[in-house]
């Protein structure tokens, strides 16, 4: 099951355009094994250069695990085998019957390997994300002067 939605904001220079992408992936244990959970990837125009990914929690009282993927990195993925170190993205062998797009995470000695439906990936990514912000103009929308700031005074 794969639910997506776009939230606009009021058309403002301040606009916090945001679409979602929750479906159901899995994640491969071994050979034998796969789990299926509930996953949720976000595309805000706020943070133009990623694609947040959140494993839901299963208690209330705890965060979801988050991790943060560049929307260049995915869309790669999505045509060929792309990343390296601790994101690794790529397509199904044969992208004629849709297939399973994998994505390799790997943290601190641990690693995960999700698979999900490959044409509900590219779908989002095209008729949402891409509509929100294209390609190759993600620079136009970061406030570069308080980018600046940020560092002066990290400095």
């Amino acid at each position: 099951m794969s639910t997506h939605h776009m939230v606009q904001g009021d058309g403002s220079a301040a606009d916090s355009g945001t679409t979602e992408l929750e479906l159901d992936g899995h994640i491969v244990m071994s050979d034998d094994v796969c789990l299926t959970l509930p996953l949720r990837f976000i595309y805000r125009m706020s943070d133009p250069y990623v694609v947040t990914l959140e494993f839901p929690s299963e208690s209330a009282d705890r965060p979801p695990v988050v991790w943060k993927l560049s929307r260049e990195l995915l869309w790669e993925g999505i045509q060929r085998p792309a990343g390296l170190c601790d994101v690794r993205i790529w397509p199904p062998r044969s992208r004629l019957g849709g297939g399973q797009l994998s994505i390799l995470l790997k943290g601190a000695g641990d690693w995960a390997l999700l698979e999900i439906p490959f044409s509900t990936m590219r779908t989002w990514l095209v008729s949402d994300s891409l509509t929100l912000v294209p390609l190759g103009t993600e620079s136009r929308l970061i406030d570069w002067d308080a980018v600046l700031q940020r560092l002066r005074r990290g400095l």
